[in-house]
């Protein structure tokens, strides 16, 4: 292949060899069509597929945020109500989902089937350019908004966006983002909420709808990456003759536009705070400043640095003197580079409102002071060789082919060079040698004084807030409802009908046919190796990790009193963050940045294999580093688990004054852990585990501490205790486990003995339902089953027929809820949830019929092998190398072999509608005695009849 080559159709404009991808990189345009392509063209046999429309918004109905919704549920060639989900029932994907983001829509896969690979992209192509929205309005209605009417024909607004961002807007950050993006971009589409606002949502018509994507959704607006070991021939000529050929080049929509340099001042917004919380030294100063424009790479790196030295954690330039003159209690950096005009905003949270003006005078004075006096540099080029290490290791969570995708656009939307985000290059090289010449000194006048893109924005929180809020939308309801005539009344109710008719009808055989699916034969049974050697106290795994050694430390603190679960929680957030025999907290931090990747300390349950009453408690240390790195990470880890000094009560208290208002700011956003962790606690000694280091009754125990930090004493004894070499597992991850001998050795034989007795004393709790008050209209609802000695392959396989057959068109579809599953945990634990939920009530009334669902798929006579695959590919995630390590680890302490992990998927694959029928009979005992917990609204809490136990956030 060379320039100007035509391959199907597609130009080739440009061939870049890359040696850090270990390939190339070759740009594509679609003659007739007008499409670009690009190709990364590397060793990767997991294949990603994604086609990104730019899409502009200019307003906050949240447009193309419905439409990401709405192109899923039905095609063309694919006539289904939802061949999305018909592919993640019956797919071995690897990834599949669809993104909006601030300017641009993005519809991703990825699979290591190729015959998988084919059958998503073309799904995902026809889906795209021929929707059924333009013949089914109900789509409209079902994902953006629509009117609901009661039995009294009063009436309200339902919809799955509208709910998803009813919840998005609970989250004060949210509120904060929105206000800061509006002021510094007021005549651009970076004014606009693209997921929708849900005040502007119902404004959006139907006719609207279909225009944008009439506008937007054409080839020439069209950017399609591939990624991986692939046939370009075989992939461009399907392209091409199934979709683009039909298709002649257009204008493009428009790019987003240059937003002129503006001084926004300072403005206020309000988010809503709960009741049980006080007023007083709960705002937020925020202090925003674009950065630039989107080509100006070395610029934005070198942002992400600085606000790493400034704010990365407590003991960083500016958060510890904003801790240190009691400021305020937590500071932080955003660096969105994402858009066309990146910006930097530094978020200072929990301050006085009055002394607003007073603390930013004071930023910017130690700002001014940092540039005259220079920046220290071994600081610095601590924060530079962590980001360096985080981009060059790509551990994103997710495939690396949809990570390139995204930086790709992050240029190529621009009409920039697509390859300048994916390549690192040597940038780093640079930044490094421009450290010594006062380079981010420099940048540090030009970010903040001398930089007339700016905002200042003071966040304060409201209990009144959100009740003018929901009291404006009930006024917009009735005025609406008010000016309906008889005929207006009969259209909605006609309407609706015509809506719960659709979703409740079911596709027909011949139309579900349609959806390509790969056969039983396609699959590989046998699960993927997680390579472990057990030497002694050392669990050793090769794999390849390209120089990065993931190492873990499992310190078996089981014999441990619940009460005490909090203390420890409390322990494994301090360690690295306090002063030890030979460091302080500032250049303990400086170290583990230049020598740690990543490092992180917590307690986690490791309950027994189907046993939710036995098992192990660990307290575990995390961290990676470069090989030549890992010596001296060892040694540090080792200093920081024996010599931390907890003298410093101050730094304490503003650490759990951090974690509590962390973990309400989880709690109200992203809830369904919460319910679910609650709900099973009266059987699950895993459960309560969690709840006692990472729930409610962490949360409230955090809050009693900020006031009377009774714990600091015990916290050295504490320590003491727990950190033993005779109760430390280690475990290596590596390109040679083996190299890293001498090193764990020499660890373990300098530590001395612990005195925590191994017997698990923690027991399940009282059985209770619980409700949790948050502000914000959206819910979050989990019931949670004792299905101990029930985890299996049949176990699976029913969760995921429930998951997407019942509980997504019970719970998500009709009930308008944004999410929505059923899951069995290793140990028995089984629980169903749902998030951001505008009817809680419903939806665990739902949750209680799982079993009459379960026996009537039974007796129907549809077919399990489309079912069957969807379960093998969820029993069968892509793994990044740390995440191979943690997998293997977890199932050496719960005993679980490669012939448990074997049979396992075998009796996923030769499940029958009988065994089906038996586990449904288990399901009814077990949910007899279920519990579950509600966190949402006080009028969600409140419809549920039979709580046992309110409590207020």
């Amino acid at each position: 292949m060379k320039i100007n080559d035509i391959i199907n159709g597609f130009k080739v404009t440009q061939i870049k060899d890359v040696t850090e991808l270990k390939g190339r990189i070759i740009i594509m345009h679609h003659i007739k069509s007008g499409a670009r392509l690009m190709w990364l063209d590397r060793p990767d046999n997991n294949k990603t597929f994604s086609i990104a429309f730019r899409t502009v918004p200019v307003d906050d109905t949240g447009i193309f945020h419905i439409l990401e919704h709405s192109v899923l549920c039905g095609s063309k060639k694919f006539p289904v109500k939802e061949p999305f989900v018909e592919l993640i029932k019956n797919s071995m994907n690897t990834f599949l989902n669809a993104l909006t983001f601030s300017d641009k829509t993005m519809y991703p896969i990825s699979s290591k089937n190729d015959k998988d690979f084919f059958n998503l992209m073309e799904v995902y192509l026809d889906a795209v350019f021929y929707p059924a929205i333009y013949t089914k309005p109900q789509i409209f209605y079902q994902e953006g908004w629509h009117y609901e009417l009661d039995d009294n024909d009063s009436i309200s607004y339902k919809g799955v966006v509208f709910n998803e961002m009813k919840g998005v807007y609970a989250d004060a950050d949210s509120v904060k983002e929105t206000a800061m993006c509006r002021a510094l971009y007021p005549d651009t589409c970076y004014s606009c909420e693209s997921g929708g606002h849900p005040s502007a949502i119902p404004d959006l018509t139907y006719q609207q709808f279909i225009d944008g994507h009439k506008r937007y959704y054409h080839p020439s607006n069209s950017y399609i990456i591939l990624d991986g070991d692939l046939d370009i021939q075989r992939v461009t000529e399907f392209i091409d003759s199934e979709y683009l050929c039909h298709f002649d080049a257009i204008e493009p929509s428009e790019a987003p536009a240059m937003q002129a340099p503006v001084d926004a001042g300072k403005i206020e917004v309000c988010f809503e705070q709960s009741r049980d919380l006080p007023l007083e030294n709960q705002s937020s100063l925020l202090m925003g400043y674009v950065i630039g424009t989107f080509d100006q790479k070395e610029k934005i790196y070198a942002s992400h640095i600085l606000s790493r030295y400034l704010c990365e954690n407590n003991q960083s330039y500016l958060t510890s003197l904003l801790l240190d003159n009691g400021y305020a209690e937590d500071a932080y950096i955003h660096v969105t580079d994402g858009i066309l005009q990146p910006y930097l905003c530094i978020d200072i949270k929990n301050i006085d409102e009055k002394r607003a003006d007073e603390i930013e005078a004071f930023v910017k004075e130690k700002l001014l002071v940092l540039a005259n006096d220079g920046l220290d540099r071994e600081q610095l080029e601590a924060s530079i060789s962590n980001l360096e290490f985080e981009l060059k290791e790509k551990d994103f969570g997710y495939p690396r082919g949809l990570m390139y995708a995204m930086l790709s656009l992050e240029t190529w939307l621009y009409d920039g060079d697509p390859t300048a985000n994916v390549v690192v290059g040597d940038i780093f090289e640079r930044l490094h040698k421009k450290a010594d010449n006062g380079y981010f000194e420099e940048l540090i006048r030009e970010l903040f004084f001398d930089n007339a893109h700016r905002c200042t924005l003071l966040a304060k929180p409201s209990y009144t807030a959100g009740d003018e809020q929901r009291e404006a939308e009930l006024a917009r309801l009735k005025a609406v409802r008010d000016s309906w005539s008889d005929a207006d009344l009969e259209h909605y109710r006609n309407e609706q009908r015509l809506l719960d008719e659709w979703q409740s009808s079911t596709d027909s055989p011949e139309d579900l046919a349609k959806i390509p699916m790969i056969t039983l034969d396609d699959i590989e049974v046998e699960p993927e190796p997680l390579p472990t050697v057990v030497e002694s106290n050392i669990l050793k795994h090769d794999v390849q990790t390209d120089g990065i050694a993931y190492i873990n430390m499992y310190f078996d603190i089981t014999g441990v009193e619940e009460k005490d679960l909090p203390s420890l929680s409390l322990l494994s957030s301090l360690f690295g963050e306090l002063d030890t025999a030979h460091h302080t907290a500032k250049e303990l931090k400086t170290e583990l940045m230049t020598k740690c990747g990543s490092i992180s300390f917590s307690v986690s349950p490791m309950m027994d294999y189907n046993s939710s009453h036995s098992g192990q408690i660990k307290l575990v240390a995390s961290f990676s580093a470069l090989n030549r790195y890992v010596d001296d990470a060892v040694a540090l880890v080792h200093e920081i688990l024996t010599s931390t000094k907890f003298d410093n009560k101050n730094q304490i208290v503003d650490i759990i004054k951090q974690l509590r208002q962390r973990r309400y700011q989880a709690f109200v956003s992203a809830g369904s852990m919460l319910a679910a962790r609650r709900s099973a606690m009266s059987f699950s000694c895993g459960a309560v585990v969690d709840e006692m280091t990472n729930g409610l009754e962490y949360y409230l125990w955090l809050k009693a501490q900020e006031s009377n930090p009774t714990v600091i004493d015990t916290l050295p004894e504490l320590a003491r205790s727990i950190i033993g070499k005779d109760n430390v597992v280690i475990s290596i991850c590596a390109d040679d486990a083996s190299a890293f001998d001498e090193s764990i050795k020499h660890f373990v034989a300098s530590l001395d003995k612990s005195s925590v007795d191994r017997t698990l004393k923690i027991k399940p709790h009282v059985r209770s339902n619980d409700g949790i008050v948050i502000p914000g209209d959206i819910s979050f609802s989990a019931m949670s089953c004792d299905f101990e000695g029930g985890y299996d392959g049949l176990s699976l396989l029913m969760s995921h027929i429930v998951s997407l057959d019942y509980l997504w068109n019970e719970v998500r579809v009709k009930g308008g809820a944004y999410g929505t599953g059923l899951k069995v945990m290793s140990d028995g634990w089984l629980f169903a949830y749902s998030y951001r939920d505008p009817n809680a009530n419903a939806s665990v009334k739902t949750f209680g019929t799982v079993a009459d669902y379960v026996r009537s798929f039974a007796k129907s006579d549809r077919s399990l092998v489309g079912f069957i695959i969807g379960a093998m590919s969820s029993a069968s995630p892509l793994l990044t190398p740390r995440q191979i390590a943690i997998g293997a680890d977890a199932n050496y302490f719960k005993n679980v072999s490669y012939e448990d992990r074997l049979k396992t998927r075998q009796q996923i694959v030769g499940a029958t509608v009988q065994d089906l029928l038996s586990l449904a009979d288990r399901l009814d005992d077990v949910i007899k005695n279920a519990c579950y917990c509600v966190v949402g609204s006080k009028n969600q809490v409140d419809s549920m009849g039979d709580i046992d136990n309110v409590y207020t956030l």
